[in-house]
């Protein structure tokens, strides 16, 4: 788990930029539904293969609990950071069952905040 300190404020030309020791993915759903997330679902790099964990959820149970929505909702997965030299990665989330959610070629951004849709 991260500590108060995984956000940062650095100075950049005059400008303040936020530096994060994790990856954000907020997730939308776009109807209501019954949605859950399993802790063993982690990011991948597409160039090396190299993974990075969850390290929380937020706005949505983790398996085995289920979330419930009756319209739009929007959760928060925060993963490790993945190496810089990895432009590209996945969404994995392996399961033992069929299902297991995956977004596949997932431009890096300079600020790891990334936005998708379940």
């Amino acid at each position: 788990m991260a500590n108060n300190n995984s956000k940062r404020l650095k100075k950049d030309n005059g400008l303040k930029k936020e530096i994060r020791d994790y990856i954000r993915v907020e997730v939308t759903t776009p109807n209501g539904g019954r949605y859950r997330i399993w802790p063993t679902i982690k990011l991948e790099c597409c160039k090396t293969g190299n993974s990075a964990k969850l390290l929380r959820i937020r706005d949505l149970f983790p398996f085995p609990e289920i979330t419930r929505t009756e319209r739009e909702h929007t959760f928060f997965l925060e993963f490790e950071k993945l190496p810089k030299d990895c432009d590209c990665f996945n969404i994995i989330e392996e399961i033992p069952q069929p299902g297991g959610y995956m977004k596949f070629l997932i431009s890096r951004n300079e600020a790891d905040v990334y936005f998708v849709e379940m």
